[in-house]
Formats: structure tokens, sequence, C-alpha cells
């Protein structure tokens, strides 16, 4: 299976150097990537500096719709899995710009 490196950047608006969520069940490089503001089907704009948005109850989340954090390995040549992503990795994608 050929690799392909992850261009990380939203393929709607071509936004680079942003936080981006990917469909939850695609991790190659592949996926579609989007920022929060062209994430399809969603209204509501509130997202705070960490990546959150405001949830059920007054919780915070990362997922939206069927929308996760599209945080690449290292190499760039996946995604890790939104219940893995391991602590260095999240910190990387919640300091770069929403």
């Amino acid at each position: 299976m050929e690799t392909h490196l992850i261009r990380y950047g939203c393929h709607n608006c071509g936004r680079f150097g942003c936080k981006l969520w990917r469909p939850l069940h695609i991790l190659h490089g592949q996926a579609r990537l989007s920022c929060f503001m062209c994430i399809p089907n969603f209204r509501i704009r509130s997202i705070d500096e960490k990546g959150t948005f405001a949830g059920e109850k007054g919780t915070r989340t990362y997922q939206l719709n069927n929308m996760v954090p599209a945080i690449p390995y290292p190499d760039f040549t996946k995604f890790w899995e939104f219940m893995v992503i391991p602590p260095g990795a999240l910190f990387w994608w919640q300091n770069l710009r929403s």
C-alpha cells in the first residue's frame, strides 16, 4: 500500500496552520480535513482556544457531529484514533490557531 503524506490544510477553504477536524472513522492521509468554520452542517461557531465546543448540559467536547480533531502522527502519514491521542500530540493541536 502506498503511503501518502497528509496535506494539513482545510480541504474546503484552504486554511493552513490551524486546528483541523476529520471524519471519525477515517485515519489515513486521504481524509478530507475541515477547519471549524467549514465543518459540514455546523451552525454554531463557538470554539474556545483549546478547540472545544459547547456540548450538551454545559460540557465541552472536541467532537462535532461526525468530526473529531485531525491529529497526525509525527510523520504525517496517518491520524491518531480519537480516544488514544497522546498528550504531546493533543498539546500540539491545541496550540494551533482556531
